[in-house]
């Protein structure tokens, strides 16, 4: 994908298509030429985000190595869904060393550290997301970005996960005992 676009910095985004993904937050970058966005991923909004954004690559849904591959090729991902508890194409993306822009709440508080790996902003600030990009593809910035954003995720292993959400569960069990009891 570097060579499909040389001369531009890849902004990517991987999930379902959807209005509550929020993916028209990518707009304005679709309008920059030294930036190609590339959106991964299928949803019932793809052929409305296809005519606002005419400049912006769709891939339609990818798995596998040629998901890991395309994600690889990103300078820069960005997480526009509001309403995300797991975020799975966050850790995807942070652990492939990719610097993450997110929206600045939901599951994206728990992985991206703002300011290490990337930045919590509100993505539908035009603004605010056009320079959070740029800041961060500054080269200085952009490699120690990189290089936190694998650090960040390596040790959130499904087993890990899994344990935190039963000790989640566990407290929740004993606070209702407590109260129960009172």
């Amino acid at each position: 994908m570097q060579k499909q676009f040389k001369d531009k910095r890849i902004i990517g985004f991987v999930g379902r298509l959807a209005n509550e993904k929020r993916v028209h937050d990518l707009l304005p970058l679709t309008k920059r030429n030294d930036l190609k966005v590339v959106i991964v991923g299928e949803g019932p909004a793809r052929s409305e985000l296809e005519i606002l954004m005419p400049n912006a690559y769709f891939t339609g849904f990818l798995s596998g190595s040629e998901l890991a591959d395309t994600v690889a090729d990103f300078d820069c991902f960005v997480h526009t869904g509001p309403n995300e508890t797991f975020c799975q194409a966050v850790q995807e993306a942070l652990a492939s060393g990719i610097p993450t822009i997110a929206v600045n709440q939901g599951g994206p508080l728990d992985l991206v550290q703002n300011g290490k790996n990337g930045f919590l902003i509100d993505t539908s600030n035009q603004e605010e997301l056009v320079e959070s990009i740029y800041k961060l593809l500054h080269p200085a910035m952009w490699s120690n970005f990189a290089e936190y954003a694998h650090k960040s995720v390596a040790h959130r292993s499904w087993e890990e996960i899994m344990n935190e959400l039963m000790k989640h569960y566990e407290e929740v069990i004993a606070e209702s005992r407590v109260e129960v009891a009172a």
